[in-house]
């Protein structure tokens, strides 16, 4: 049984884009995007219901998500969960899976990810220490300490939390990590904050036809498909 997320337990016979992860592969840190970039949902037609598929120029069809926040409420809570966990992203039966190849990326996005008044989360005196880096620096490795005058640096992701509990710690499912809330109140933009490689597809086991899903994906695509129980 997989470790149960802050989006709950896999659905039965449901399909999920998975990124999962590897001593030998390649750091979170290089899947950021810091600064976050600024989206016009509504524009994009892009909802925190199910995700979309969107092409590039070159052709490249690529998954956009956009994070719940009744299960995120903050950036840092997926990105925690992510580094220890991977990345398991629902994904429609429906989706037309002939448009995802090799370099099909999955997007995530957030409606609180670009912080716009983030300089006010600068001057800060960090005392505490914990397992998940603290104080906060770039998540993406880019900015040095002092970035943050003049960029919407992801670090700011760490003194914006909502939900710590008395020791200054976020608890989401089985993940926990150090966080601040600097100011009570924050003017925010949507923006994609990360981008994965879609490595493969897998399909939760249920008591029904989940074969035939799996039979109707493989035809399809050619990215890795996977059984699995739960």
């Amino acid at each position: 049984m997989t470790s149960p997320r802050a989006c709950g337990t896999r659905v039965a016979g449901g399909v999920y884009i998975e990124i999962p992860l590897s001593r030998t592969g390649r750091p979170l840190s290089d899947f950021i995007f810091c600064p976050p970039r600024e989206i016009d949902l509504e524009a994009n037609g892009l909802t925190s219901v199910g995700t979309k598929l969107m092409q590039e120029k070159s052709g490249i069809w690529h998954v956009f998500d956009v994070i719940g926040e009744d299960s995120y409420p903050n950036v840092a809570d997926f990105i925690e969960e992510t580094a220890r966990l991977g990345v398991s992203r629902r994904i429609a039966k429906n989706t037309d899976f002939s448009k995802l190849t090799p370099g099909s990326c999955l997007f995530v996005i957030h409606r609180k990810a670009f912080i716009r008044n983030f300089f006010e989360l600068q001057e800060l005196s960090f005392e505490r220490a914990g397992p998940s880096g603290w104080p906060p620096t770039c998540a993406a490795r880019v900015h040095n300490e002092d970035a943050g005058q003049d960029i919407m640096c992801s670090k700011f992701w760490w003194n914006d939390v909502v939900g710590l509990n008395e020791r200054g710690m976020r608890e989401v499912a089985t993940v926990s990590y150090w966080g601040n809330k600097v100011v009570e109140y924050c003017s925010y933009s949507p923006a994609i904050f990360a981008g994965f490689p879609v490595i493969r597809l897998a399909v939760i086991e249920d008591q029904g036809d989940y074969q035939k899903t799996v039979e109707r994906i493989v035809k399809a695509t050619n990215l890795p498909v996977e059984v699995e129980k739960d």
